[in-house]
């Protein structure tokens, strides 16, 4: 398994960067671990937020291959698509596209699981 933390643009603050490469250093025993930091989008000045939003957006997709399990968060770090909302899916499916998100029907890994069953060997109990 990969774990990639794809951002955009670079941070100023060496003491966040020195954490981050603390923990790749840490987690690299686990599993790969790798940072893409893209270029911030140019001349934002001209664009609305929700413009530079969408850029932003499409040059993270452009990262993505088929497969790929995406968890997305806000400026702080809190997840944001694994939240419980009384957001009708309608309404959020619209808002990530018009934002430059894929959409999926459904849980994409759902054939990665199954019902646990002690009785099944394969588990081993």
């Amino acid at each position: 398994m990969t774990i990639e933390l794809i951002v955009i643009g670079k941070t100023d603050s060496k003491e966040i960067a020195a954490l981050v490469e603390l923990y790749a250093r840490r987690v690299n025993h686990y599993c790969r671990f790798a940072v893409t930091a893209l270029p911030d989008v140019r001349n934002t000045r001209s664009l609305t937020q929700n413009q530079q939003r969408t850029a932003e957006g499409e040059a993270i997709l452009r990262q993505l291959a088929a497969g790929d399990h995406v968890v997305l968060l806000d400026e702080r770090g809190d997840e944001l698509a694994r939240e419980a909302t009384r957001i009708p899916a309608m309404t959020l499916r619209l808002a990530f596209e018009k934002h430059g998100y894929r959409w999926l029907q459904g849980d994409p890994h759902a054939s990665d699981y199954r019902e646990w069953d002690e009785d099944d060997a394969e588990l081993g109990v």
